[in-house]
């Protein structure tokens, strides 16, 4: 036997099977932002020659700032041209290590 839908709930089937129930009046617009905040900048100024004070680089920012994909990249990582760091699961790419990869392609296209 089927579920009947009550007078203040509005039910539905989902792709799934599944039954999602929502109040009609949950409807209402989202609220409005507040008036009057600031936001606020980091304090950090950029070191001599940094124009981002970015240290560390998630593998994707890393292979878009260097003009390569990420499987190219990870290949490059894994013949360990460029170093990396992990932090829990992630693997992030130093800022340093960017540096100097693009100096070693700089000197060697010499």
């Amino acid at each position: 036997m089927t579920e009947r839908p009550t007078p203040d709930s509005d039910i539905s089937r989902t792709g799934g099977g599944r039954r999602q129930s929502r109040r009609l009046d949950d409807r209402s617009p989202s609220p409005q932002p507040r008036l009057g905040l600031q936001l606020t900048t980091s304090s950090h100024t950029p070191l001599a020659g940094e124009s981002d004070p970015k240290r560390l680089y998630s593998v994707a920012a890393a292979a878009d700032s260097l003009s390569i994909t990420r499987k190219h990249l990870y290949t490059l990582i894994g013949r360990g041209e460029i170093a990396t760091v992990t932090i829990g699961r992630r693997r992030l790419v130093p800022a340093t290590e960017l540096d100097r990869f693009v100096d070693y392609l700089v000197s060697a296209a010499r």
